[in-house]
């Protein structure tokens, strides 16, 4: 027998109550990163989303962050995971959500090996890597040094590994 029932008119508050729904399904109940040993709150709104950092992401990685399902396959495989503030798939997410502040003050794209297990592992096939890359250089962009080689004593210099060096400079410098 069919229901003849009407059905209540759809509102805004009722769209949002909804939106807020699905997102507690979507979203990590509580993530890796922390701030002085609390929980990191974070909010969705059309004020937070940043649309352009979304895109910046894909066009210097040349990655479509939308391939990825969330699986979480990159995070179980990454030799890098114990030392990470946000585990690789946590990176996708927050920046497939436009969160910019939320994955550059992370210091996953900083120690990410470059290994690429999770390429090979992905199941979607995302160059992980390269977006982690493109992170790296949207910090350096703007033109902020991490590592200062004026001000590293002769000791430090002296007993540093080149090669160390060489790629600390790459990472770290503008």
């Amino acid at each position: 027998m069919v229901d003849t029932k009407a059905q209540p008119a759809r509102t805004a508050s009722s769209d949002r109550l909804t939106l807020a729904v699905l997102l507690s399904f979507v979203l990590p109940v509580s993530c890796r990163y922390t701030n002085e040993d609390q929980s990191m709150p974070y909010t969705l709104s059309d004020r937070t989303i940043d649309m352009d950092f979304i895109e910046k992401v894909e066009f210097i990685s040349g990655q479509p962050l939308k391939k990825c399902m969330q699986c979480g396959t990159c995070a179980a495989v990454c030799p890098m995971n114990e030392t990470t503030q946000l585990t690789p798939r946590h990176v996708i997410h927050f920046t497939q959500l436009g969160q910019k502040d939320v994955v550059l003050a992370s210091n996953t794209h900083w120690v990410c090996a470059s290994c690429h297990t999770c390429e090979v592992r992905c199941p979607r096939g995302l160059d992980i890597p390269k977006i982690m890359e493109a992170l790296r250089q949207i910090v350096l962009r703007s033109n902020k040094n991490f590592v200062e080689p004026n001000k590293m004593t002769k000791e430090q210099l002296a007993e540093a590994p080149q090669l160390a060096m060489v790629s600390s400079f790459r990472k770290h410098t503008a």
